[in-house]
């Protein structure tokens, strides 16, 4: 091979090498150095935080080995909305649930209720559901029908009334001074208490007193509603020292999620079939 021609072949050769090198950084890097920024913040919004809060059926509860319910299906959409990937969720006791929330940076709790006296404690994000809070007794023992005659909140405070430990519930009856709280570790065991015998009353959610009570194949006239408490909302909750960012985002995707009309639609898969029940209580 002659010199010239060598050198024309290597000439050739560092030409196409340094256009390759060109389109290399100008057209693919840039789209590779993207693709690792999105992967890179996934990655840092992976695990960062964890989802807790108490079975609550139909609000969250398990079904299965699987968490589901209105609150969770609309906290995964949320998610979805700003690209949050694999956030652990956990259920568990809810006075657990609400001293973790209170003590640990990284948690977000779900289905709280906002009041006075949590207000400070965290930072909100809702809200994502109303609840309608009631007290209830027994509708009949031993065949006779139960009346403790409570025309006034009032009138409840002699007897003995469930309620849930760490519960908004159980805030507000206590700051009217109801002596005769009996506590339970969920609000299962509230129901369960009553149904029981081992109280006269308790407060708690219409809608998840119907719920337990159709797990127990009881119909909803097993309890007859007394009295009116209130009707609350129920929100989620970010650590006080939580970033404004962070919860600012999470609230932004939540308005943006009720807009489309998804939001519409988880909350009547979970109260279409239970619409018929639900009125008797």
């Amino acid at each position: 091979m002659s010199n010239k021609r060598f050198e024309f072949l290597k000439t050739g050769k560092l030409k196409l090498l340094l256009l390759l090198t060109i389109i290399y950084c100008f057209c693919i890097c840039p789209v590779l150095n993207a693709e690792n920024q999105k992967v890179g913040t996934a990655n840092a919004n992976t695990g960062k935080y964890k989802i807790i809060s108490s079975p609550y059926p139909p609000f969250n509860y398990y079904k299965g080995d699987e968490i589901v319910g209105l609150s969770v299906d609309i906290m995964r959409e949320v998610l979805q909305e700003i690209g949050w990937e694999h956030v652990e969720m956990e259920l568990m006791e809810w006075d657990k649930a609400y001293k973790t929330a209170l003590e640990e940076e990284n948690i977000i709790v779900l289905s709280i209720v906002r009041n006075p006296k949590r207000e400070k404690e965290f930072k909100w994000v809702g809200p994502i559901a109303v609840n309608y809070i009631n007290m209830y007794s027994l509708a009949e023992i031993e065949g006779k029908a139960v009346d403790y005659m409570i025309s006034a909140l009032e009138d409840a405070k002699k007897y003995s009334v469930g309620v849930e430990l760490d519960s908004s519930t159980a805030e507000y009856l206590e700051s009217r001074n109801f002596k005769y709280l009996n506590y339970s570790k969920g609000i299962q065991k509230v129901v369960e208490n009553l149904l029981n015998f081992k109280t006269q009353l308790i407060a708690g959610s219409k809608v998840v007193i119907y719920h337990i009570l159709r797990e127990k194949w009881l119909v909803a006239d097993t309890v007859r509603k007394v009295y009116p408490i209130e009707h609350v909302n129920l929100y989620i909750a970010f650590n006080k020292n939580a970033p404004d960012k962070t919860v600012d985002k999470i609230q932004n995707a939540l308005d943006r999620v009720k807009r489309t009309g998804r939001y519409q639609e988880i909350v009547s898969k979970y109260y279409k079939e239970k619409s018929n029940g639900l009125r008797n209580l």
